[in-house]
């Protein structure tokens, strides 16, 4: 809880004029010279004998600088508003250009990899075309074998009943 002390006033009511001040300047009779500041709004001491159109002015000019006051308030508070929305895009900003770099950096990375990659595929496939071609060649060659090797014993066999019908012969005689 804050006590507002009379001697205190004229030092927060500067820039209200000289006649407020010295209207302040001494305390009204019987006045123990502090009141709580906590409770209903109290704009002036209770017991200071001021003139109701004295206090009516007097609230009047208060009441136009707390409005004053408040307006200032209010633009500083959107000035405020939008510097934190401007840092918050300048972050943003920031944070997407960061972004932008490591997306290209993985896209540089990416592309070494493939080209890495691609270049060893087409080298084993050139390698699988060259052994598919070599096991046509001995496909070919181990065919040809067979056929030759069938022919071979194909002849054998008709020499072989050759002979054993001519043996056969020589043995019915």
């Amino acid at each position: 809880m804050r006590l507002l002390l009379v001697r205190d006033l004229p030092v927060a009511l500067r820039g209200w004029g000289a006649s407020v001040e010295a209207s302040f300047s001494a305390p009204a009779p019987g006045w123990n010279g502090a009141w709580e500041s906590r409770g209903p709004p109290m704009r002036f001491p209770p017991r200071l004998g001021y003139s109701r159109t004295r206090r009516a002015a007097l609230k009047q000019e208060v009441a136009g600088d707390i409005k004053e006051v408040r307006r200032e308030l209010d633009g500083m508070s959107q000035r405020v508003n939008s510097l934190e929305q401007l840092e918050y895009l300048l972050t943003r900003m920031r944070k997407v250009e960061e972004y932008e770099k490591q997306l290209k950096q993985l896209q540089e990375q990416d592309a070494e990899e493939y080209s890495i990659i691609k270049i060893k595929l087409e080298t084993d496939v050139q390698i699988l075309e060259q052994q598919l071609q070599q096991m046509k060649a001995a496909y070919l060659l181990n065919q040809e074998k067979l056929e030759y090797n069938f022919q071979v014993l194909k002849k054998r066999d008709d020499e072989n009943i050759v002979t054993k019908s001519q043996q056969k012969r020589k043995i019915t005689r």
